[in-house]
């Protein structure tokens, strides 16, 4: 069941980050995405910074301490949407209080306590390497 409640975690924290953006550009949120969980391959450059600032709905600005990547996200209809999802393991303050959240999606209603911050994403270009992988 805790795998289950994280998964969920994670895709609501790509999916409300991805129609944030759309939002904000005044496009359409009609694109959903897949993630992929990974990690940075180890001859990869190292993110230049371990740390970045961030203001969401719940919390006043703060410091996050980029742990690590941990998630890969691409769209569902690539033409809608171009952008993808690098999303890294994050530390940051516990909210105080939490905050319940519902989310109603194609899935359904959802209630959800957000409590800290755990991912921090963003969106960018993607290249497949061909010589890295199974290919």
């Amino acid at each position: 069941m805790r795998f289950k409640v994280l998964a969920a975690s994670l895709l609501a924290a790509a999916f409300a980050l991805a129609g944030a953006q759309q939002a904000s550009a005044g496009t359409d949120v009609t694109d959903d995405f897949v993630c992929y969980k990974g990690k940075r391959l180890g001859d990869s450059p190292a993110p230049q910074s371990g740390t970045a600032s961030a203001a969401s709905q719940f919390a006043a600005a703060q410091t996050l301490e980029l742990v690590k990547p941990f998630m890969f996200c691409v769209p569902t209809i690539p033409a809608l949407n171009t952008d993808h999802l690098l999303c890294y393991k994050a530390k940051g303050l516990k909210l105080d209080p939490t905050i319940a959240v519902v989310t109603t999606n194609a899935v359904g209603e959802t209630h959800f306590e957000a409590k800290k911050p755990f991912l921090y994403c963003l969106s960018g270009q993607k290249t497949i390497d061909l010589n890295v992988g199974g290919h």
